[in-house]
């Protein structure tokens, strides 16, 4: 029933045209506002499990949008090389007869890449599960990647629960389908409007600051907050002005008294001590 896939083998799967994997262009009335210039991805996958290290992806679903809503959509299923779990299976609705001819995740890397291209990739605790198992499979994807779960925790403090299916009650975002790719990327994107639109309301002085201190960190979703604050510079009305200022570096860190030399003594005292501790220092290993 199982297949293995080498690569480099010729098969009619990398056409990517197979009834495994299809794209789809269609315009969607949904618009979110001419200020949203750019690209992005919301993207999700459907896996044999939650184990980073040794689960496979069994689906891929991807909707790319931007200011003029949907623009296109990119789905796959993937042989994950292993059969699915009941759990699983009654989870997702996918079974391994479903996957059995499908490609392994090295023939869809190549068009899920082109796909994602340098959009900003846009999921649901994307950070924590789908860009780690993209990684694995070699699939390169843009820089910025606005996680809409460490977002809401940002916006919305105090919740009693972040999981895609609470946020999106409580934003009214309708979920017919769950646990499918494809509908858990498009609950994302809609989750990513409602947030990015909850920030947008902000003043722009509070989007500015948030701009300026996210700056200087290397989180992928730091660019969540420039973007907004571009979009109330384009609310905003001439007469009031957004102040923006260039991101300071924070002051150095300074003893606060006077560093104080240790005695041999005491010095060889701690060594000693650490022997005796290994708990404390399991590392310690006694030389000479």
């Amino acid at each position: 029933m199982w297949r293995e896939q080498q690569p480099g083998a010729r098969s009619r799967t990398q056409s990517y045209d197979i009834e495994h994997t299809f794209y789809t262009r269609e315009r969607a009335g949904v618009k979110i506002g001419a200020e949203l210039g750019v690209s992005y991805v919301a993207l999700d996958l459907e896996t044999t499990g939650l184990d980073l290290e040794n689960d496979e992806i069994i689906e891929i679903g991807a909707i790319r949008f931007g200011a003029d809503g949907v623009r296109d959509s990119f789905q796959a299923l993937v042989n994950p090389g292993r059969p699915i779990t009941p759990p699983v299976v009654e989870l997702t609705g996918i079974t391994d007869e479903a996957v059995c001819s499908a490609p392994a995740i090295w023939a869809v890397a190549p068009a899920l890449e082109e796909f994602l291209s340098e959009s900003t990739l846009v999921g649901h605790n994307v950070l924590g599960f789908d860009t780690l198992f993209l990684r694995r499979a070699g699939v390169r994807f843009c820089e910025s990647v606005y996680d809409t779960q460490g977002l809401a925790e940002m916006l919305l403090p105090g919740l009693a629960d972040y999981g895609l299916a609470a946020l999106c009650e409580r934003f009214g975002i309708a979920q017919e389908v769950r646990h499918r790719a494809v509908a858990d990327a498009e609950a994302a994107r809609r989750l990513f409007l409602a947030l990015r639109e909850r920030c947008a309301a902000l003043s722009p002085d509070v989007l500015g600051q948030a701009e300026r201190w996210l700056s200087l960190t290397a989180w992928p979703s730091r660019g969540f907050f420039r973007d907004a604050l571009e979009s109330a510079v384009v609310r905003t009305p001439a007469s009031q002005p957004v102040r923006r200022q260039q991101p300071r570096p924070p002051e150095p860190l300074l003893p606060k008294a006077e560093p104080v030399a240790v005695s041999e003594e005491e010095t060889l005292w701690v060594l000693h001590s650490a022997e005796a501790h290994p708990e404390v220092f399991p590392a310690f290993d006694r030389r000479g």
